[in-house]
């Protein structure tokens, strides 16, 4: 017959791990959260840093299950995320089950200037983007076909 020694420590160290486990999983998911903050705000695109700035954790732990959030509620973050027009739409994703974004090909206006809801003329040319004046905007219709696809998110012709 064999003995094993210790065996009251082994059971009494067993039930601490037991005890302290909620804690100890609390602490390593909140942990894990963060590298994976850090990532993403490395990740992240910047301008002004508001986008990279606002990225958070969140860990709570309830009747044994502990869950981690890594968010955002800055508005244009889902843009950044996801792309948008015809861009957006042909960029490879990773959704959740069900999940589908609706993409507009359509063309849009974004006023150019220093002013608020403009863009610069500078992020006009470091993202490729082209611009047309009011004048450019009102003789739309009279422009050929050919360059209507300026509107779908194509290069200008």
């Amino acid at each position: 017959m064999s003995t094993i020694k210790n065996l009251d420590a082994l059971f009494s160290k067993l039930d601490a791990i037991s005890e302290n486990s909620a804690s100890i999983l609390t602490k390593g998911m909140s942990k894990g959260a963060k590298l994976i903050q850090g990532s993403a705000k490395l990740l992240c695109p910047v301008k002004e840093g508001s986008l990279r700035n606002s990225i958070r954790t969140k860990t709570s732990s309830k009747d044994g299950i502990v869950e981690s959030t890594i968010y955002t509620n800055n508005s244009h973050a889902a843009f950044v995320e996801f792309g948008t027009g015809p861009r957006g739409a042909a960029s490879a994703k990773e959704l959740p089950e069900g999940l589908e974004i609706q993409y507009k090909n359509e063309g849009w206006w974004i006023p150019v200037g220093d002013g608020e809801g403009e863009i610069s003329q500078e992020d006009v040319e470091k993202y490729g983007m082209f611009t047309l004046t009011y004048e450019d905007k009102a003789n739309m219709n009279e422009m050929p076909e050919y360059q209507l696809t300026i509107e779908k998110g194509f290069e200008w012709k």
